[in-house]
């Protein structure tokens, strides 16, 4: 155990027999540190302040090592400790608020009222339908709890009421927003030209596309609700949980349509 006379003494001897002027620049460049690192403290949320704070630690141990200075190390540690703490704390509340936050502006965007769901299931059936009768490839995928803001942000974004007349010229065969995903949050067409991850899976059947395996991959990291039409032969797919069900029918589509978009 660390006797507290010996150090007291140890540092006195060092005090006394110390350069005067070496001591004095250790001395005001520690009380710098310490009342910069009190201020980095007090706004450490600010990423400018956690860079600062790096380039005077960095700038103080070049100092220390040149001039051979006993006490600045242990202060530049004690900082050092101190500043990383409160970053980390400060990273876990922000990704708690965001959290949040995301998730609250989830909530209010996907509430909808019963006239406001089955006139979105309506749009959805006759896109369906328009599509799949044309052999028209389609990825539309319906938000859940589960936000995809991660996929809207290379996305082009919409943000405008669910109509057939819009999801049928978005999916127009070789316009600039075909290839991608429609994702629908709430009742209103958030973004075009989405990008899913395709699924994980080695037992996915050789006649699926690109589609239908981002719509399984959305499916496995999300709880969204995706349906594809296949610019193959019209037929019609859906996936919830990482499975995907083929050659559904209107009327089944339907009624999974009222299974998975709530009423709030």
């Amino acid at each position: 155990m660390l006797n507290l006379n010996i150090l007291t003494n140890s540092f006195i001897e060092y005090i006394q027999n110390a350069n005067k002027v070496a001591l004095s620049v250790e001395l005001i460049i520690t009380f710098g540190l310490l009342i910069a690192g009190f201020v980095l403290g007090l706004k450490y949320v600010k990423k400018v302040y956690v860079i600062l704070g790096a380039f005077l630690l960095a700038f103080g141990i070049i100092l220390s090592t040149i001039l051979d200075l006993k006490i600045l190390p242990y202060v530049i540690l004690g900082v050092a400790v101190v500043l990383i703490s409160l970053v980390s704390v400060a990273v876990s509340s922000h990704l708690k608020n965001t959290v949040n936050v995301n998730q609250k502006q989830k909530n209010k965007a996907n509430t909808m009222s019963q006239e406001s769901k089955d006139e979105l299931i309506d749009i959805l059936i006759k896109t369906v339908e328009h599509l799949s009768s044309r052999k028209i490839g389609a990825i539309i995928s319906i938000e859940k709890q589960n936000i995809l803001n991660g996929h809207v942000t290379n996305a082009i974004l919409i943000d405008a009421k669910a109509s057939t007349e819009l999801l049928n010229s978005i999916f127009f065969p070789n316009t600039p927003l075909h290839d991608g995903a429609v994702i629908i949050r709430g009742n209103r067409i958030l973004c075009a030209s989405a990008y899913f991850p395709l699924c994980s899976k080695t037992d996915v059947p050789q006649n699926y596309g690109t589609r239908h395996r981002a719509a399984i991959g959305i499916s496995e990291v999300s709880d969204a609700f995706t349906i594809v039409c296949s610019e193959e032969n019209g037929k019609v797919a859906t996936t919830i949980d990482g499975t995907i069900t083929s050659d559904v029918s209107l009327d089944s589509l339907r009624l999974s349509l009222n299974q998975h978009i709530s009423v709030q």
